[in-house]
């Protein structure tokens, strides 16, 4: 279920991105009956930004909608609450993909994406998280609808960013193939994972085709553990503005939405940490810790699949941090039950790309990397 979603902003949402509708005005499905349209209130939406965080309480919103339309579906017994309306446009000329996650509430809710201000209209739903495809240039509508109680919502810009590599002066390697070049690991609410040498049962040669010989990797010796949470950390980094881009050549089979892995940036030893976002974008945006999601990277975008069919290439563009010192850290969570194998890292370059960084279609990206 590898995928990689064209511009998407991520909604988060309990399903796979390969799996989500494009813009259109969907049809009911055959032999489905379609509900009877119960008029949306938009006239108080609020507009909202891809990248934002909101905090609101869906109890003070009307509650005029118990069904929404097809393909989206409505547990009626839980849309007791108001709907609230966010409204997002999205600018031209190309298509975005964008994803939003309710990371913080003490109830369930439903996040609906309309094409239009019409509960009937509706593109995509899930339980506390979406990701959409790829969307036209135009308005939508975000509802959020549930039980009535106090909510965060995060958003995330879901979308590929211009291409840095493959990297032709690394300026920093760490190569985990054939020695230990040194990590630190930071506890991340769960049992330890990390460890460094040869790996068992994972796909035999590298991004290169080269032999594997040893890893860093999650629990050598088998699957990772239930409730893991823990952090392997690379650095410090002098970011220039010749040695901005990140290149990783990693392997994972990890549970699809209950258990993942991302990568995060620290301008502060370790304090504080920012997501970073692979060009060709995660896989999935991980179930709420509540839920039994995982530790350590709950509700937020993790690579997380069973489908790889071998280890892969991921770029990062490093060059928001350019004239600082960075760490990178290797976030890794898992849930209450069920486990694959893990994620295993070979090696991470950071330097300068082979040719000036130019923006590249989805399709390119995908052709070079997966």
């Amino acid at each position: 279920m590898h995928h990689r979603a064209c511009l998407a902003v991520v909604l988060v949402v309990a399903m796979s991105a390969a799996a989500l509708p494009q813009t259109a005005r969907h049809a009911p499905a055959p032999g489905v009956s379609s509900p009877e349209r119960e008029f949306l209130d938009c006239t108080g939406a609020v507009p909202l930004t891809i990248g934002d965080s909101v905090w609101n309480n869906n109890g003070d919103w009307p509650a005029n909608v118990t069904q929404y339309g097809f393909p989206c579906y409505s547990p009626s017994q839980s849309l007791l609450g108001g709907e609230v309306v966010y409204e997002i446009t999205i600018d031209g000329p190309e298509c975005r993909a964008f994803g939003a996650a309710i990371p913080t509430s003490s109830c369930t809710h439903i996040l609906y994406l309309l094409e239009s201000c019409d509960e009937f209209d509706c593109l995509v739903s899930g339980t506390e998280s979406i990701v959409t495809g790829c969307l036209d240039p135009g308005t939508y509508y975000l509802v959020v609808d549930g039980w009535v109680c106090y909510f965060e919502l995060d958003t995330y810009d879901w979308t590929p960013v211009s291409h840095c590599c493959p990297i032709l002066d690394a300026c920093y390697t760490f190569d985990f193939s054939e020695s230990n070049p040194g990590y630190t690991t930071l506890a991340c609410d769960g049992a330890p994972v990390w460890e460094w040498g040869e790996p068992d049962a994972i796909p035999p040669v590298d991004c290169g085709d080269d032999p594997i010989v040893n890893v860093l990797g999650t629990n050598l010796d088998g699957a990772y553990p239930n409730n893991a949470g823990q952090v392997a950390i690379i650095g410090p980094i002098d970011i220039t503005v010749d040695c901005a881009c990140m290149e990783l050549c990693h392997y994972y089979e990890i549970e699809e939405e209950l258990d993942g892995g991302n990568v995060k940036v620290s301008t502060d030893g370790g304090s504080t940490w920012e997501l970073l976002l692979p060009a060709s974008a995660y896989d999935e945006i991980a179930a709420r810790a509540n839920n039994e999601g995982p530790r350590c990277v709950a509700s937020e975008p993790v690579f997380s699949s069973t489908d790889l069919p071998g280890f892969v290439w991921d770029c990062f563009d490093l060059s928001a941090y350019v004239g600082e010192s960075i760490h990178i850290g290797f976030f890794f969570g898992s849930g209450a039950s069920t486990q694959e194998y893990g994620w295993y890292i070979k090696s991470v370059r950071i330097g300068d790309p082979d040719s000036p960084v130019q923006p590249r279609s989805w399709g390119s990206i995908k052709a070079l990397y997966r």
